[in-house]
């Protein structure tokens, strides 16, 4: 549930916030080799909702985009109380944002506070249950905000860290209180039909991409053999 709702928090935003260019939900951490090293990047899982090239869709920032907007998860669920009908579940998100002034301001210099409010103002205080089979009454609250490339440390390509982490790139998180209320009305699980052959292509032609067009001055060479998900955060 809690991808539904990053989707649909990210989604939302994303309708009202000019400067939001690339975005996705939840993103997970994916493993590729670069030449010999193992390289983290954040990927978000593709779906019919949002059909790519592949079951992946790459969020690494380069000079080409305004922004890139996704979700993390910052720990596990807690269930705050519990009927025969419902739970009421709590948890943190992250929404990070990662901007180009080049494109959004033409490269003029603004605070990064005039985009961190932005895009608290227009941050949902609640979700319409219509969107949710499931689940109701989703709600945000707003706790805590970052800035700077350490929100990105768990993440080893180093391009984001450098030549993407300072002016006119920035980087900024706003960790958001998020409570919603379970039902037992999901729907029985179903194969939904993959974006390419209908189970699902995966392998990472638009991931590749991404990489190249972020790593071009280094023209280092992608192996797209080796992939996994790493899991063990989630």
């Amino acid at each position: 549930m809690i991808d539904k709702i990053s989707y649909e928090l990210v989604n939302y935003l994303a309708s009202k916030v000019e400067f939001i260019d690339k975005w996705a939900g939840l993103v997970k951490p994916m493993h590729k080799k670069v030449q010999t090293e193992d390289k983290v990047f954040p990927v978000a899982i593709n779906t019919p909702v949002n059909c790519n090239q592949s079951d992946y869709m790459a969020l690494v920032p380069d000079s080409s985009k305004s922004s890139i907007v996704y979700v993390e998860k910052q720990g596990d669920l807690t269930v705050i109380s519990s009927t025969s009908n419902y739970e009421q579940i709590n948890t943190t998100l992250q929404l990070v944002v990662w901007y180009n002034l080049d494109r959004i301001t033409e490269g003029d210099y603004i605070s990064e506070d005039v985009l961190v409010d932005r895009i608290l103002d227009w941050l949902p205080k609640r979700l319409a249950d219509n969107l949710f089979v499931g689940c109701k009454q989703v709600h945000f609250e707003p706790i805590n905000i970052l800035y700077g490339t350490d929100i990105v440390s768990k993440y080893t390509y180093n391009e984001i860290k450098t030549q993407f982490g300072i002016h006119p790139y920035g980087i900024f998180a706003i960790d958001i209180d998020c409570w919603y209320v379970a039902t037992h009305c999901s729907k029985a699980i179903t194969p939904i039909v993959g974006c390419m052959s209908g189970k699902g292509n995966h392998e990472t032609p638009d991931i590749d991409e991404e990489i190249q067009l972020t790593i071009d001055t280094d023209m280092v060479t992608i192996d797209s053999t080796e992939i996994k998900i790493d899991q063990t955060k989630y």
